[in-house]
């Protein structure tokens, strides 16, 4: 037994329990591992009757257990196939019963375009079976907004071109931004996050809008999380996504779908010069017909004075 007492005279000895705990706590507060993106090839994918999705992804050396629960499972359009390259976003954890450390998946993207064509679409006729993107639905935009939300990048293009285009045309409004990441794997969550946000304030229209870029670029705006806070936002949603020739199922979830958001914050702010114009030819208009009726009434008494005198004369 003296190898047995120096082991435990020069090393702790803990259990099980805490070396495991210990690794799962110093691995989940890892900074990095927390919050991670992996790319590997898919190499065998289970949905289990709870409706949670166990899968491994690999690459030439090693093979990355993952699962996704439910909750974020059911926004998963199209699921990949064994053998589709994918990048799983989430985060590293150890499950502490098999002692294996796992990636706790949040979302997945696959890589190559026909497979992401593919999903697009699969999520694009679904949406369209719920009619969510009912033209009957559409909510029209007040006239004169007095506040707006504008969800965007708070560094990028788009917000700068919004707020000149409102100076401009319709200063009086008050813009209200709600920062959001508009690309990568994370912008999803981050844009619905923003939406609902908005939502908690007295809007009259809000702008989803950020500027142009890849297909990949605009890809969270195809998103069913995405397109559903759309739907679900209390007021009028305008988008601006991209360029001209972009179309977004955002787009399609949208009250109104402008092609640059420039032309987004026109839609939603009125000209203030057309209004002066507007309001002057109305009140000139009206000064006009009220002259006619006052010229129109006066001969109207004249006409009725001479008849009037005519008939004395005659007693």
């Amino acid at each position: 037994m003296p190898l047995l007492n120096d082991l435990a005279k020069n090393s702790q000895v803990i259990s099980v329990d805490e070396l495991t705990f210990y690794l799962k706590d110093l691995i989940e507060n890892n900074p990095l591992l927390r919050n991670i993106a992996v790319k590997g090839e898919i190499i065998e994918i289970k949905r289990h009757n709870s409706g949670h999705v166990y899968f491994s992804i690999g690459s030439k050396q090693a093979r990355l257990s993952c699962v996704m629960f439910k909750s974020n499972a059911n926004y998963v359009p199209l699921w990949p196939q064994t053998g589709d390259e994918v990048i799983v976003q989430g985060y590293i954890g150890i499950y502490p019963p098999q002692g294996t450390y796992q990636l706790y998946a949040r979302n997945i993207l696959p890589l190559g375009k026909g497979a992401q064509m593919r999903a697009k679409e699969e999520l694009k006729k679904r949406l369209e079976k719920e009619g969510l993107f009912d033209p009957r639905i559409k909510r029209k935009l007040p006239p004169y907004p007095n506040k707006v939300g504008v969800v965007t990048s708070q560094t990028g293009a788009a917000v700068k071109d919004v707020i000149r285009v409102a100076k401009k045309r319709f200063p009086q409004c008050v813009i209200y931004i709600f920062p959001a990441l508009v690309q990568g794997i994370e912008a999803p969550q981050d844009i619905v996050r923003a939406m609902q946000l908005s939502a908690t304030k007295e809007l009259d229209a809000v702008l989803l809008v950020r500027g142009g870029g890849s297909r990949d670029d605009l890809a969270p705006f195809d998103d069913e999380r995405v397109v559903r806070s759309i739907r679900a936002c209390p007021f009028p949603v305008v988008t601006g996504v991209g360029h001209e020739i972009d179309w977004t199922l955002s787009d399609l979830a949208a009250d109104l779908r402008a092609p640059t958001p420039s032309a987004a914050a026109e839609i939603v702010f009125p000209d203030r010069n057309e209004i002066y114009k507007q309001t002057y030819h109305m009140k000139a208009r009206l000064v006009s017909l009220a002259a006619h009726r006052c010229q129109r009434e006066f001969n109207l008494c004249e006409r009725q004075l001479t008849r009037l005198q005519n008939s004395i004369k005659n007693i």
